[in-house]
């Protein structure tokens, strides 16, 4: 007899189990020795070990079958990859749930599948080499025992708070029954991984050794075990003061930097208050359920589409590097010494420490300061001589945003390197075709845009021109990919993607600002909707210098909607430069604190209206006001094919400038309003903000409001 589970097919009646006849699933692979010890290996076929409807199916069964086989004395359980435990959940799986019921059903027979692994009756060891992670952890705190091997690439956690989930399978209720309360709910709430020898130390793995060890010390561990009594651990005892205290804290925390935009960290704090206070099975209900609520809404769906996006993005990217450039360069080199430069190599030496750095300065004095900065490394080399460059693979302008002296000093660096050598430009929005008029070869010629701060910001848009080879592309993805960034492949024009579209919402801020909203309630819109920081605070966070030059070349490009308003270029005008220099929108102590609104860029209406809060309906209508420009302008991006997919723009956006998660990005909360709706709000935000603007919304939003059709031709897309 058979039983149909999804795709799958399991075999109802139990087959038997003995050291001649392993038992093999699409998921797994069992094996029994003559000593008694089953070998419970994780071993999906079809790509990574996840845990899905299917795989707790197989599993459910193969316990069934271990706990009715008299000759099984105690169970292994491990992988059959090479480099991973378990990743955790099937996120195609939980993206796809019909309703909350599906979810919640999935997560109470998992929770089940796991509390049966639990009460086997015989001991049971996890043996832990690479990622374990998710549910991959949540089946290790199952077993009696978890070894783990030394391995960089062995890391554990939960990473769900992240997607806008909950561990599900028994996680909230296992962990802070182990170890320490602080610990479980930092592993728990903020989706760090942590290594082998940290999970030691907190309790969490018992004993670690080497990956050639790992097999040898688990089988004999487990022999140990079989026939002995291993007394449970069970976490320290805390005072009920200090853990009121310190949900309490959390809870306050969590009010102040998630607002109500992500629910996955306050409902994690509270299944874990539950570990305290109930029993395992009541816990794990509350668990089930609270899981089930956060996969059936948005928010989570939107963070796993952007967690697809990262991922497809990045294998593109590796992809494309592996056919033409599959080691990265070695021999690198920068123009340039300032904040930028030295910033690409401090990433340069994290990631690639065995290559050779050659840093070009404009004179002496910078280089002996730049050299200053990098004493303890032999590999890097600073001259204020271009030949130090002549052996590079692949070197990177870095000095200011001026066409004129970036197309002196990429002319300049032509005559002194190889002819294979790439030639890269940190540009923020100025055109490669223009910055390339001195180059007698731009074939190999590439534009590798890094936001600042260099060392925090994921992405890079790796900007191609009409004549950039394949090569040449590939080599600055393959840099790109060992510096652990997230290479965006975007077409060569005025501010590229990011900084066309962040600018377009800044200056519109400027446009309302100028028309009476105030400062105030200006910055407390964008950190309500969910930016991280409000506009001005960002314009002095980036430098206003860089901000009005970004601004000046796409209105000279594109046109009066880019152009900063007087509102803004006053600012500029009076002489404030932003955080760096203490003065900008607002005043920056020696520290970097922000202390205030400068007084002398401040509206009659600003301080007329300084403590005048905004009703909702007010707050929603300004949201749209400085959203709808924005939109507006990633559908023009689309249409121009700065790039090529929705998924791009939105990704670019969330970690290239904090536009909110929880949403999507731009175009996805675009589809979730409703193409028509956005369309009519466009309309209404240009007719009422006009500013003697001629503005008209974008073609391609009218063709797709007339077909129908969505930025994402499913939800799931």
């Amino acid at each position: 007899m058979q039983k149909q589970t999804g795709t799958h097919t399991i075999a109802t009646d139990k087959p038997t189990l003995t050291p001649e006849k392993p038992l093999e699933l699409d998921d797994f692979l069992v094996e029994l020795d003559r000593e008694g010890i089953a070998y419970l290996w994780f071993s999906r076929q079809q790509g990574a070990n996840v845990l899905g409807r299917s795989t707790l199916d197989q599993l459910r069964l193969i316990l069934s079958i271990l706990k009715s086989t008299a000759a099984v004395k105690g169970v292994i359980v491990g992988s059959k990859k090479d480099d991973h435990f378990v990743f955790g959940a099937d996120l195609h799986e939980i993206l796809h749930f019909a309703d909350e019921t599906a979810a919640l059903k999935l997560a109470s027979d998992g929770q089940q599948v796991f509390n049966d692994l639990a009460e086997l009756g015989v001991p049971t060891l996890s043996m832990i080499h690479g990622p374990c992670l998710g549910g991959g952890l949540e089946a290790a705190l199952a077993t009696s025992y978890r070894l783990a091997s030394d391995a960089p690439e062995t890391l554990l956690g939960f990473p769900e708070v992240k997607l806008g989930l909950i561990p599900g399978l028994g996680g909230t209720q296992r962990l802070p029954r182990l170890i320490n309360l602080r610990a479980a709910l930092d592993l728990i709430l903020t989706s760090s991984t942590i290594s082998a020898t940290e999970a030691l130390n907190l309790g969490i793995i018992d004993a670690v050794t080497s990956r050639g060890e790992l097999l040898e010390k688990a089988k004999s561990k487990l022999k140990e075990m079989i026939g002995g009594e291993a007394p449970p651990r069970v976490a320290p005892q805390e005072k009920p003061e200090t853990i009121k205290k310190l949900f309490a804290t959390m809870e306050r925390s969590f009010r102040i930097r998630f607002k109500n935009h992500y629910p996955a960290p306050f409902k994690a704090l509270e299944a874990v208050r539950k570990a305290l206070e109930s029993d395992l099975q009541e816990g794990l209900d509350f668990e089930a359920r609270a899981f089930a609520g956060l996969a059936a809404g948005t928010t989570s769906r939107n963070l796993i589409q952007i967690f697809f996006s990262q991922d497809f993005i990045t294998r593109s990217a590796e992809r494309s590097a592996s056919k033409f450039c599959p080691k990265p360069p070695q021999k690198l080199g920068v123009i340039g010494t300032g904040v930028m430069a030295t910033e690409i190599v401090r990433v340069w030496l994290q990631n690639i420490p065995e290559a050779e750095i050659f840093a070009k300065a404009s004179n002496d004095e910078r280089a002996a300061e730049f050299r200053q900065h990098f004493s303890d490394y032999e590999n890097v080399k600073v001259s204020s001589e271009m030949s130090i460059l002549k052996d590079c693979q692949m070197v990177i302008e870095a000095i200011v945003e001026d066409v004129e002296k970036k197309q002196k000093v990429l002319a300049e660096l032509e005559a002194h390197v190889s002819k294979e050598c790439v030639i890269a430009t940190n540009t923020s929005s100025l055109e490669l075709l223009n910055l390339g008029q001195e180059l007698t070869k731009t074939d190999r010629f590439v534009g590798t845009h890094f936001f600042y701060p260099v060392d925090k910001m994921q992405l890079v848009e790796v900007v191609s021109h009409p004549n950039t080879t394949p090569r040449t592309s590939a080599c600055a993805m393959s840099l790109l990919s060992a510096m652990k960034k997230t290479p965006l492949s975007v077409k060569d024009s005025p501010g590229f993607l990011v900084n066309r579209l962040l600018t377009v919402y800044l200056m519109e801020m400027g446009r309302l600002w100028q028309n009476g909203f105030t400062l105030y309630q200006l910055e407390d819109a964008a950190v309500r909707f969910g930016f991280p920081l409000g506009p001005f605070t960002l314009i002095d966070e980036l430098g206003l210098n860089l901000c009005f030059s970004v601004a000046h070349e796409l209105s000279r490009n594109f046109g009066e909607r880019f152009k900063a308003p007087q509102s803004m270029f006053k600012v500029w005008e009076v002489g404030h430069a932003g955080k760096a220099d203490g003065k900008g929108f607002f005043m920056w102590d020696k520290s970097g604190k922000k202390l205030g609104p400068c007084p002398d860029v401040l509206f009659e209406h600003d301080l007329k209206n300084e403590t005048v809060k905004l009703s909702q309906s007010e707050l929603d209508e300004l949201q749209r006001s400085f959203l709808m420009p924005m939109l507006d302008e990633a559908a023009r991006c689309l249409e121009e094919k700065v790039v090529r997919k929705p998924r791009e723009i939105d990704l670019s956006m969330v970690i290239g400038t904090g536009f909110p998660a929880f949403t999507g990005g731009p175009l996805r909360y675009a589809d979730h309003l409703g193409i028509p709706e956005v369309l009519k709000s466009i309309e209404t935000v240009y007719a009422r903000t006009a500013f003697n603007l001629e503005r008209r919304p974008c073609e391609l939003l009218y063709s797709m409001n007339e077909s129908g059709r969505r930025f994402y031709s499913s939800g799931n897309s």
